[in-house]
């Protein structure tokens, strides 16, 4: 068992740097998939809550969109970032 440490403690001081730069692309990822979510989802809730127009054109078009954006919601509610 104690081998077994001593590999780790081995491989971690070996490939630091190999962890770090990992744990700098994992940040990075992250941040930008969190930030792309914010804006996505900024704009589905400020269009979802559009009042409805006097035109039927206009409402027949937030109609789609809408469509469009709960199949979005649907399929990537829940899905891990």
């Amino acid at each position: 068992m104690v081998d077994f440490f001593k590999e780790v403690v081995n491989i971690v001081v070996n490939y630091k740097g190999y962890f770090l730069q990992g744990i700098g692309f994992t940040m990075l990822i992250a941040l930008t998939g969190t930030i792309i979510g914010l804006v996505i989802g900024l704009i589905t809730g400020i269009v979802r809550t559009i009042p409805k127009s006097k035109s039927p054109v206009v409402n027949a078009l937030m109609k789609l969109v809408n469509v469009i954006i709960s199949i979005y919601v649907e399929i990537f509610r829940g899905t891990p970032m």
